[in-house]
């Protein structure tokens, strides 16, 4: 999507119930109370190609303390996935290999979270799994983008996944976490599960094009005050791609053939930092955008992306891995993480669709759409009457037709509008 460093989106939908006039069948409206507002607060003389971050406070990365902390609403209200890093991340001038990551084994036992009903009282402790990712940006001269003037090297922290399993609903939690059993560990956080029972109004949370600007934390901030019950944050994250990877900003422009395939890495720690302040207390359900593809030497894509915020795809413990770009340009095998989705009881079934799985062609053959047929049809409609379908508006009109088509074409039942579609300009296969 295009960058707008000081524009955001953010909405907030108050979700209401509404009886026919023999107070039989109900229906569910959704009302913005959240509007966007043109031309976003900046600083001073700070304009949209110079209004990029961290303006948020960023802690030093080598704190001991964990950090990052997400919550990830997984499946149903009896479960909630608590994402956290531990350790330094490695900026390298050079490449990186797996070697060099700070875990054995990709999925090994992870850190912990402690939690209960009471703060004082923090009784059942759950343990993860641990993951890190490398991200390079060493493309030599015979690499179909060009040689890359840049050699740097990424290597993550220790990032966690701990699945907590058998909450009661509408209940509130207090947490806290750390990367061993002998700490350090974190301050103590909570949230409070949804409800198996239709709630109105329910408050669901949207924004998009984040990134790590002054708007963006004002953002979360606002979106912090309006209480939202469950958020959506549906890509162009952190915009680490449109850094040198020294951390200068607009490689993206100086270097165009390499669009997508540099990144300063430290931006995706700045900008899970930011939203600390939400994500621990709210579940953030995410979405990839064109600027989380990231690619690498190796052909592969949402490294950083699928490594920090893996979604709940099917009902088990999260799979994490970077997707394959395969060589002869035929489609991905296994798009990991590119749409899923959920259940609010009585509310809404919320469906996540991507438009950036390489070589997708959007149609009815493809992955995601047969997910998505097969998806609607096992919906429960005694307990969620309306579908909210989500998806990251892309970059070319094209994949804007295409993603209506996917989206509306006979599966949902209603039409999902997009402005300025023109499904005539790609035939969707």
């Amino acid at each position: 999507m295009r960058l707008y460093t000081g524009t955001v989106l953010a909405l907030l939908l108050a979700v209401s119930r509404h009886a026919d006039a023999a107070g039989r069948r109900s229906t569910l409206t959704a009302d913005m109370v959240v509007e966007p507002r043109l031309p976003p607060n900046t600083l001073p003389g700070v304009d949209d190609t110079t209004n990029n971050g961290p303006v948020q406070p960023n802690d030093p990365d080598n704190s001991t303390l964990p950090e990052q902390v997400h919550l990830t609403y997984w499946k149903s209200p009896a479960q909630m996935l608590v994402s956290f890093v531990t350790g330094a991340p490695i900026t390298s001038l050079e490449p990186v290999t797996k070697a060099d990551l700070p875990v054995k084994k990709n999925g090994g036992i992870g850190g912990i979270v402690r939690y209960g009903t009471s703060a004082n009282k923090l009784s059942t402790p759950t343990r993860g799994r641990a993951y890190a990712y490398i991200q390079n940006n060493n493309y030599n001269a015979s690499a179909p983008q060009g040689a890359s003037p840049w050699r740097n090297g990424y290597v993550s922290g220790v990032i966690h996944h701990v699945l907590l399993k058998g909450l009661q609903p509408a209940t509130t939690y207090f947490y806290q976490f750390a990367g061993s059993p002998k700490g350090p560990w974190s301050d103590v956080y909570n949230f409070t599960t949804l409800s198996i029972k239709p709630t109105f109004p329910f408050r669901i949370g949207y924004m998009g094009d984040l990134g790590n600007s002054l708007n963006a934390s004002l953002t979360v901030d606002r979106m912090v005050a309006s209480k939202p019950q469950i958020v959506g944050n549906l890509g162009d994250i952190s915009y680490a791609d449109v850094y040198n990877p020294n951390g200068t900003y607009g490689g993206y422009k100086t270097y165009k053939s390499l669009k997508y395939h540099l990144s300063y890495q430290p931006a995706w720690d700045q900008n899970a930092r930011m939203l600390e302040k939400l994500a621990s207390h709210v579940p953030v359900m995410t979405l990839p955008g064109n600027h989380e593809l990231e690619f690498q030497p190796d052909s592969t894509v949402f490294a950083s992306y699928n490594t920090r915020y893996p979604m709940p795809q099917s009902n088990g413990f999260p799979r994490v891995q970077a997707l394959q770009v395969p060589a002869n340009g035929g489609p991905v095998a296994d798009p990991v993480n590119m749409f899923y989705s959920v259940d609010i009881p009585g509310v809404a079934h919320m469906v996540f669709i991507s438009n950036y799985i390489p070589n997708d062609t959007w149609g009815t053959n493809t992955r995601q759409y047969k997910w998505l047929q097969a998806d609607l049809k096992r919906v429960d409609r005694k307990v969620s009457t309306q579908d909210w379908p989500s998806a990251f508006a892309p970059a070319e009109y094209s994949h804007y037709a295409c993603t209506h088509v996917l989206a509306s074409g006979g599966t949902w039942g209603y039409d999902v509008s997009y402005n300025q579609v023109k499904p005539a300009l790609r035939t969707c296969r």
